[in-house]
C-alpha cells in the first residue's frame, strides 16, 4: 500500500510543475494584453488616416474651385 502513495519529492515535483505552468500562463496573458493594445493602436491609426485624407481632399477641392465652398 505504501508504494502507491506519493512521496514528498513527488509532491514537490508536481508543485514545481504547477508553478511553472502558472508562470507560463501569466506570460501568455501579458503577451495577449500587449498584442491587444497594439491592435487597438493600429485600428485607431487606420481609422484616422482616411479621415485625414478626406479632409485634405476637401480642402484641395475648395482651394481649386471656389464655387465648391458655397455648397
Amino acid at each position: 500500500m505504501r508504494a502507491e502513495l506519493a512521496t514528498k519529492d513527488d509532491l514537490e515535483s508536481v508543485r514545481a510543475e504547477v508553478l511553472g505552468v502558472r508562470s507560463e500562463v501569466a506570460d501568455v496573458k501579458s503577451d495577449m494584453h500587449t498584442r491587444r493594445a497594439d491592435v487597438a493602436a493600429a485600428l485607431l491609426t487606420t481609422r484616422k488616416e482616411p479621415g485625414e485624407q478626406i479632409v485634405g481632399l476637401r480642402r484641395a477641392v475648395i482651394n481649386c474651385h471656389p464655387s465648391a465652398a458655397t455648397t
